[in-house]
């Protein structure tokens, strides 16, 4: 695992590029190549990002490759998308690494709560470790359900946006996306 990214585009590369100028045939072809790009990384995403433990990690990463995409000559709405599709990964992480603190918050608290010794009263009712530890993975059960059930949601959203934005740009260039 590496802390640094790799830049996805050759600089040497772009400097006989004209980038004032570009047509549209420079627009589609790069626009094709960048929600195809985009495509891929979520495809790729889906599939590391099972693990209620490390969801946040690889959205997060995710999000970070698709916003360093190559930009140059690419639809200003698809670059919209991007934007959009980028702040509801965020979102997703976010929520995935609160609910995991909240998780294990809730869980210590519960573990911690009444009489460590065993069998005991506790503020409104009869303990036990078992108890306790039962109600420590509920919490963790809980708070898991509820970052699963947003990311389920961010998942919906970019799906539908992913279609719409998929069909406006091969109407708008005439062009499979």
């Amino acid at each position: 695992m590496s802390l640094m990214e790799i830049p996805t585009t050759k600089f040497s590369s772009l400097k006989d590029s004209q980038i004032e100028n570009s047509s549209q045939d420079d627009t589609s072809k790069n626009s094709v190549a960048y929600f195809k790009s985009i495509d891929s990384l979520l495809t790729d995403l889906r599939a590391k990002s099972k693990s209620a433990s490390s969801d946040a990690y690889w959205i997060d990463r995710y999000a970070g490759k698709i916003d360093n995409l190559p930009i140059l000559h690419v639809d200003d709405e698809l670059l919209e998308y991007e934007q959009n599709l980028s702040a509801t990964l965020r979102v997703m992480s976010g929520t995935r690494k609160m609910t995991n603190l909240q998780g294990g918050v809730a869980s210590r608290e519960n573990l911690s709560q009444g009489n460590n010794f065993g069998y005991g009263y506790d503020s409104y009712g009869y303990t036990t470790p078992k108890s306790r530890e039962n109600a420590a993975g509920n919490s963790r059960a809980n708070a898991a359900a509820s970052g699963t059930a947003t990311k389920s949601q961010g998942w919906n959203l970019i799906d539908d946006a992913t279609v719409k934005i998929r069909q406006e740009m091969t109407k708008r260039y005439s062009v499979e996306f």
